[in-house]
């Protein structure tokens, strides 16, 4: 009673610790503090009496990289073309700059109506090389103000922090008392890939909101996702079956890449310059396609898939492996790079929709579930990437990629616990094929030779001594039926001569192999051999037709066998092929602690009795 009531306690425990683990993990994904800056509305400011309107848009496209704000303050860069809206469409491949002038109007609103003082310009995309906005001068900015941010940035040295660049726009008194309530001021984007970007002026309070909002639906979906993760793991901890490690490798690479798709990684895992921010979504999506290749190769590989799509999964994921590891360290290559990885990725998802089509014409359950849930995510990865490079516009596509990606790898992970059980029994059994000869049901030669080298290098405190036994079948058939008889009965004689740790492999036709764990040589070994002799001579009523097996056996220990355990096989062939040492005493011994010749020296179990090599 005791027992039971420890063991309850013990579960109950392990579940609870398990689910508030849980819970920390997810919250410690909710935390947003230390990655942005909170944008609030003064607190002793007088109300506004203004609203803020967007006033006019231009666009000068394709502008040289040297153009600064002078020459585009002196008309030396060209006309400016305006447009609706703060939506940017750039269809350049090259190295190119953008340059946006926007107008701001102070407009009066009625008396009973309440607008906002503080305003911010975010840019809904996540890496963006290098962006800037320029405020005139104006009350207290003798010059013009300069707000940096992009991936050519730190994350520390943005102006106002976030997941996407934000700018701080001059508050709604300041815009009114400028000359006709109006300000005009610049952005600068340079991009070297197709630019596809929305902008939004939201008030502080907005901007506060959806920040809280996005960082609690990435959190839950990052949390889970990394739950999910480790999970499997374990469970490849626990089943030791490669199909767990390559989902728990798809899984955190899902994590980093969605995570580098929204800019949460930039935010918190690698706030740094350069063009690795840039990189990372496309690494970790290269890395995250091979692994899961991977994981569809080995897990429809056990019901014969066929040769051709298994050798294409190995090749293309190696691919993909390859130009993931050399994307970061190429700089002046980094465009072309960046085109062969998208090239890269289409067949890869090509490829591992036709295995798991065909597993699912095999009869998989698991590949219904894939189906369901990755297919979506394929569509919305193509959607969003050609949304980013601006070839699709849709605004749902904005978060639909991070929230897909994590509901499929959740509902994948899930499937995948229970597909687990059914799972381990699959590939026990083929393991045990595998291991298993088909004539005999012994084992093959190759798990002998894995037993034996896995006992022999024992340590002494695990295994004593062990001994080995080479058994080879004198009797002849005269008919195929006959031969199927001797083998029924020589299958039969080992059985009952055997112990349970005992391991007995058929070698080849001429050859049946014993391994004995913690015996030497003396009288024990001495009998359980010699019954296999006995068992061989002693007529079995079932078969009249074979009256007495005769068997020959070498045998010897770890311990007076002083050579390479590589030279042990040889060295049993070569004395049963020597016809002139063998007499009508049916069991040889190899022992070279009492002589220093070749097979040293073979004492006889029968009669105890030694005969020089």
């Amino acid at each position: 009673m005791i027992h039971r009531l420890l063991k309850l306690t013990a579960t109950s425990l392990r579940w609870f610790v398990g689910r508030m683990a849980c819970l920390l993990l997810l919250a410690s994904f909710c935390l947003p503090g230390h990655a942005q800056s909170v944008v609030i509305e003064p607190a002793q400011a007088k109300p506004a009496r203004f609203a803020l309107k967007l006033a006019d848009v231009a666009v000068l496209r394709s502008a040289s990289p040297q153009l600064n704000l002078d020459d585009v303050l002196a008309g030396r860069s060209g006309a400016f073309v305006p447009q609706d809206g703060l939506n940017i469409d750039d269809p350049e491949w090259d190295h190119t700059v953008l340059w946006m002038r926007l107008t701001l109007q102070a407009v009066p609103i009625a008396a009973d109506q309440v607008a906002a003082i503080i305003h911010v310009l975010e840019f809904q995309k996540p890496f963006i090389d290098d962006i800037r906005l320029y405020l005139p001068p104006s009350g207290e900015r003798q010059n013009w103000q300069v707000q940096a941010s992009g991936d050519h940035l730190a994350k520390r040295d943005w102006f106002v922090k976030g997941l996407s660049p934000r700018f701080l726009l001059p508050d709604i008194h300041e815009l009114a008392d400028s000359p006709d309530g109006r300000q005009v001021m610049y952005v600068r984007i340079e991009h070297s890939v197709p630019l596809a970007v929305k902008a939004k002026i939201l008030s502080a309070a907005q901007t506060s909101e959806r920040s809280q909002t996005v960082f609690l639906a990435l959190g839950l979906a990052f949390g889970a996702m990394l739950i999910t993760a480790v999970l499997v793991l374990m469970q490849a901890l626990w089943s030791r079956d490669s199909i767990f490690y390559w989902f728990g490798l798809y899984a955190i690479s899902a994590l980093l890449a969605l995570m580098s798709f929204s800019g949460l990684a930039h935010a918190m895992l690698w706030p740094v310059s350069g063009l690795w921010p840039s990189t990372a979504p496309l690494f970790w999506l290269l890395v995250a396609a091979a692994a899961q290749l991977q994981f569809c190769r080995v897990l429809y590989e056990p019901q014969g898939i066929r040769r051709w799509a298994s050798k294409s999964a190995i090749i293309l994921a190696g691919v993909c492996v390859a130009i993931a590891l050399l994307f970061p360290f190429v700089q002046s290559a980094w465009i072309t790079f960046f085109s062969i990885s998208l090239a890269m990725i289409l067949p890869t998802i090509g490829l591992t929709l036709l295995l798991v089509f065909l597993a699912w014409r095999q009869g998989r359950r698991l590949a219904l579930v894939w189906l369901i849930t990755f297919v979506p995510l394929f569509f919305t990865l193509v959607m969003s990437l050609g949304g980013s490079l601006g070839y699709v516009h849709a605004d749902w596509l904005e978060n639909m990629t991070t929230h897909a990606g994590a509901l499929e790898v959740v509902l994948l992970g899930m499937a995948l616990q229970w597909y687990a059980r059914e799972r381990h029994g699959v590939v026990e059994r083929a393991k045990a094929l595998a291991s298993t000869d088909p004539l005999t049901g012994f084992s093959s030669a190759e798990a002998f030779h894995t037993r034996l080298q896995r006992d022999w290098s024992s340590p002494k405190t695990k295994v004593q001594d062990v001994a080995v036994a080479y058994v080879q079948l004198r009797t002849q058939a005269t008919n195929a039926a006959q031969a199927d008889k001797l083998l029924t009965r020589c299958i039969r004689a080992l059985r009952a001569a055997t112990r349970e740790h005992d391991m007995v492999a058929r070698l080849d036709d001429q050859f049946l192999a014993i391994v004995l764990p913690n015996i030497s040589l003396g009288d024990e070994l001495s009998q359980r051999l010699s019954r296999i002799v006995a068992l061989g001579l002693m007529p079995d009523q079932t078969m009249p037709e074979v009256s007495t097996l005769r068997f020959r056996i070498v045998a010897t220990t770890r311990r007076h066998f002083r050579r390479p355990l590589a030279e042990l096989d040889t060295q049993m062939r070569e004395f049963f092929s020597e016809e002139k040492r063998w007499d009508k005493r049916p069991i040889r011994v190899i022992d070279h602690l009492n002589s220093s010749a070749v097979f040293g020296s073979k004492r006889e179990l029968f009669g105890g009795e030694s005969t020089p090599a």
